[in-house]
């Protein structure tokens, strides 16, 4: 049904950067047999846009920053941005993500809270948590699932995808159960140094024709607990089913 918005475009801490790659298409399945596998943490681990500036309703970002000049950041509720803003943001991602990033990837995250960096009146870097559930056993999580990471090709190495992460995650375990995220290959050290644990489980999806199979091996799932959420509570041997959508369902 096409690609995910791969959440791949991420500032590591020791001065490299990720390279964002659009994951192929992909369609629910039949239904497979699974071994059980353990739940993972893993170890520690754009160009400049010449658009008009970025109008925001700043604020500073956090003390501790440490790499050039200090970036705005802004965190923008569903509806704020304007269309000028959201095109801009967009183009960021497209940029990023290149030729295999289509409509839908990005209105996955449209009706998310926005979490945009800049400087200079120049966005920088973007993220968005939208709001979704995914059951799993018998329960249904409230999730913030997060879309459309990026960061500016001139600008990584910074520690941007690190700051506009902290204000995701900050979304997320103020208004949801957990977080959840589909990450491209080369992201996932990154998401895992800050707590984000892999899924190796199987995957399902609530769609209008019932509950189908969305496993697949490009797939890379990763959850975020938060105080509202055990992790000891995810079992492997049965699927996180998440609720539908237009697009890659995860």
């Amino acid at each position: 049904m096409g690609t995910p918005v791969a959440v791949g475009v991420a500032d590591r801490d020791d001065g490299t950067s990720i390279q964002a790659t659009a994951a192929t298409t992909r369609t629910p399945r039949a239904a497979s047999t699974h071994r059980p596998r353990r739940l993972i943490r893993a170890p520690s681990a754009l160009r400049r846009l010449h658009h008009r500036p970025w109008a925001c309703r700043r604020r500073r970002a956090r003390s501790d920053w440490h790499s050039g000049p200090v970036p705005d950041v802004r965190v923008a509720e569903s509806g704020e941005l304007t269309e000028q803003e959201l095109g801009v943001a967009e183009a960021l991602v497209r940029t990023a993500f290149g030729a295999g990033f289509r409509s839908h990837d990005w209105l996955h995250g449209v009706d998310g809270v926005h979490v945009v960096v800049s400087e200079d009146g120049v966005l920088l870097a973007h993220a968005s948590v939208v709001a979704r559930t995914v059951g799993h056993v018998d329960r249904v999580f409230d999730t913030g699932y997060v879309e459309a990471v990026a960061v500016a090709e001139d600008h990584r190495g910074r520690g941007l995808g690190r700051l506009v992460m902290d204000h995701a995650e900050s979304v997320i375990r103020d208004r949801h159960h957990i977080g959840a995220l589909n990450a491209v290959q080369s992201a996932v050290p990154f998401y895992a140094g800050r707590g984000w644990m892999t899924w190796n489980g199987p995957t399902s999806a609530d769609t209008p024709d019932g509950r189908v199979d969305t496993d697949d091996p490009a797939d890379r799932i990763m959850l975020f607990p938060t105080s509202s959420s055990d992790p000891s509570t995810f079992v492997e041997t049965v699927a996180l089913v998440c609720d539908w959508r237009e697009g890659h369902l995860w």
